[in-house]
């Protein structure tokens, strides 16, 4: 008896260790990426549907230095014709490099017009639940779903 809760706490031990390796890793994942990239922590509640538009709430864009201007994007984003609203913080507000972003789009078409906003932002990675895909792969994933 003995000998079985002796092997389930080294079980445990390795169990925890494992979990806690993963979150690092990911973790160094995103920190160590220098290409612009958003993160998406749960698809199915990331594009919520209102009043029949697709919303987008306060998702962070990471790499854009805290010197670089928010209007062109803001202009230019909110000229796409299926896009509603689209606001970007003009500065970081508490991570260095990133803005917070708000995206109002009708919803026909809204993950073509989603690739769209994302191309003009300039982000090129999105981590989906900790793996880094690039915006095609993850378009792909979303129109093949």
């Amino acid at each position: 008896m003995p000998y079985m809760k002796k092997h389930y706490q080294v079980l445990i031990c390795i169990l925890i260790t494992m979990v806690i390796s993963q979150g690092l890793t990911a973790q160094q994942l995103v920190s160590g990426e220098t290409k612009r990239y958003i993160v998406i922590e749960n698809s199915d509640e990331y594009f919520k549907e209102a009043n029949g538009q697709i919303e987008i709430r306060d998702f962070l864009v990471y790499n854009i230095p805290d010197g670089e201007s928010s209007k062109p994007y803001h202009v230019e984003i909110n000229e796409l014709s299926n896009v509603i609203k689209f606001g970007i913080s003009s500065k970081a507000e508490t991570v260095s490099n990133t803005r917070r972003c708000t995206l109002i789009m009708n919803s026909t078409n809204y993950i073509d017009t989603y690739r769209k906003v994302l191309s003009k932002l300039g982000v090129e990675v999105i981590f989906l639940s900790g793996e880094r895909l690039h915006v095609d792969e993850f378009y792909q994933m979303s129109i093949d779903n």
